[in-house]
């Protein structure tokens, strides 16, 4: 929680320094607007993520059991320390600093800058440092591209909510069927199909590419759909 403070504190801090005055540059201030931009992106890539989960189970005939250490209170637990690592991340990555790089450079441009310095320091919170070079491609790869899209997200819906909703529904998600920083998952898998190494290599490529590549392009219906709701509610 320190560290999210710390972070708010230098957002505004920066924010003063440039505008002499408070101004919600990163859409934190909660709004009806905003609250459905975090919900629709939290539901959004919960989905994805089950789609993933869908799509590994059939490929390698995966049966799934109910995990008899886990305990719903656990879930709130689960919950609250991925909101504080997702706030964390996303106040880094696509907080003011972003937004600065934003109005200097193309979105496309200021987006993958944004994903190279997401994937890179992946490299560390995986302790990839040591791991060979393709399998820090691999890292810098994918979680480079989730930072894309979610720094996407941003730039087209001028909310941080968006990116906060979207990837804390994607760890939650995968919290739920994975263990995560010492949680229990609420599935386990009993039996699986054993791959080849080089169809669990593309299974696992096509699975890390498939979520962000479908979410890049459900992002762009996303965003309009909710402006035209606004637009709709602002009409006479």
């Amino acid at each position: 929680m320190i560290g999210i403070f710390i972070l708010l504190a230098l957002t505004i801090g920066i924010i003063l320094l440039l505008h002499k005055s408070w101004k919600d540059l990163l859409g934190m201030i909660p709004s009806g607007r905003i609250i459905a931009y975090f919900i629709a992106g939290l539901l959004l890539m919960s989905a994805l993520c089950l789609v993933n989960i869908g799509i590994a189970t059939f490929f390698k005939s995966i049966t799934w059991q109910t995990n008899s250490g886990f305990s719903w209170p656990q879930l709130r637990s689960i919950s609250q320390y991925m909101f504080k690592a997702v706030l964390t991340e996303e106040l880094l990555f696509r907080g003011i600093l972003f937004y600065l790089i934003l109005r200097k450079l193309k979105t496309k441009t200021a987006c993958l800058i944004s994903a190279i310095a997401f994937g890179a320091y992946h490299w560390l919170s995986y302790g990839a440092i040591s791991f060979n070079g393709v399998q820090q491609c691999y890292i810098l790869l994918i979680t480079g591209l989730a930072g894309y899209a979610w720094a996407y997200a941003f730039a087209k819906s001028k909310t941080i909510w968006l990116p906060i909703g979207l990837h804390l529904g994607w760890n939650i998600g995968n919290a739920l069927f994975h263990p995560a920083k010492g949680f229990d998952a609420l599935l386990v898998i009993a039996h699986q199909k054993q791959l080849s190494p080089w169809a669990d290599a593309i299974l696992s490529f096509g699975l890390g590419l498939l979520p962000n590549l479908l979410l890049l392009i459900l992002l762009k219906h996303l965003v309009s759909a909710l402006q035209r709701d606004k637009r709709s509610a602002q009409q006479p």
